[in-house]
């Protein structure tokens, strides 16, 4: 899998909602990159006892599963953390922490639930002058207030 520069959709978050959000861009022909680790995924060390269709599994055979759908509709994975996100004309900068810089046209935090995650994304949600209020006013209400996924679209 060659990573490219430049994605339809790029989804911060290798957790549940990051992988069905994957899986429905893909279904739709977008092109997609997931970011994150699989197990830093809080479900990831989780067992299952009864989940629709799914009885007695582990979080990280469920997270598998959904890899593995994921890429069968397209979709890429880099395991690296993302330091900046900045919106650019048509498109949205994502800049990992190894240095690469990614072009997406939407992006979807689906970072999960834990506390302060928020937070820590704040700077890297910058306006180009380091406000952190970047992402304000684009097609998705509050992402900072959010807790599971939202998704913001450039204009």
């Amino acid at each position: 899998m060659a990573i490219r520069d430049s994605y339809d959709v790029v989804i911060l978050g290798v957790g549940p909602a990051g992988l069905q959000a994957a899986v429905h861009a893909g279904r739709r022909k977008a092109s997609v990159l997931l970011l994150g680790s699989v197990r830093k995924s809080s479900l990831f060390t989780a067992h299952i006892e009864n989940y629709f269709s799914l009885f007695n599994i582990s979080g990280e055979e469920m997270l598998k599963r959904g890899t593995e759908q994921a890429r069968q509709f397209g979709a890429d994975f880099l395991e690296e953390s993302v330091i900046g996100i900045v919106p650019d004309a048509n498109v949205f900068r994502v800049t990992t922490e190894s240095g690469r810089v990614l072009e997406a046209r939407s992006i979807i935090l689906a970072t999960g639930s834990k506390r302060n995650t928020w937070r820590h994304l704040r700077p890297a949600l910058a306006d180009g002058q380091g406000r952190g209020r970047g992402l304000r006013g684009r097609n998705g209400s509050g992402g900072l207030r959010q807790k599971a996924a939202s998704g913001f679209k450039a204009r």
